[in-house]
């Protein structure tokens, strides 16, 4: 119990910090403290694991980017799947951008859905940072060729892709 107090206190220290853009390793920590509070709760039905490269750990994004993506992936796939959900952060690089992805395998969208989503057409059905909310953010912070890539299939999972410039590291 005591870890889920210290993980909430750290979550609403930093979400009340005015700051709005943090280093990723900064995200992760908030990315960290919500997914403690989230395995008291599902316990072994939710398996989740991180690897970022400390390369990437100095980059710059907005804050409450990854946590609402991770938290998607808790309701959609958790929620209404019976089996352990599966969610791996990771990040690699390509063609000179940093791409931080949020893997699930839950029940996945098909592209037409996909594609309402992030149109803005479809709502979300819970209330809270949407999917277009966070590629709009990352659109107008580093620039139209960055933002979120949604892959997925139905039956398949669904990979949610943060694509941002590989070189914006924080002071």
């Amino acid at each position: 119990m005591s870890s889920m107090v210290r993980a909430l206190s750290n979550m609403f220290r930093a979400t009340l910090d005015l700051q709005d853009n943090i280093s990723l390793r900064e995200e992760l920590n908030i990315l960290e403290n919500y997914i403690t509070i989230q395995k008291l709760r599902f316990e072994e039905r939710l398996d989740f694991r991180m690897e970022v490269d400390e390369e990437y750990l100095d980059l710059t994004i907005p804050k409450l980017t990854l946590q609402p993506i991770v938290e998607n992936s808790i309701n959609y796939c958790l929620e209404k799947f019976e089996g352990i959900c599966q969610i791996r952060v990771s990040g690699c690089k390509r063609d000179g951008c940093a791409e931080i992805s949020v893997k699930d395998n839950g029940p996945g969208m098909d592209r037409e859905f996909v594609n309402k989503l992030l149109s803005g057409e479809s709502k979300p059905i819970r209330r809270g940072i949407g999917l277009k909310n966070i590629d709009e953010r990352l659109r107008l912070f580093y620039g139209e060729n960055y933002g979120l890539i949604i892959e997925s299939e139905r039956g398949k999972g669904t990979t949610v892709i943060i694509r941002i410039p590989a070189e914006n590291k924080s002071v």
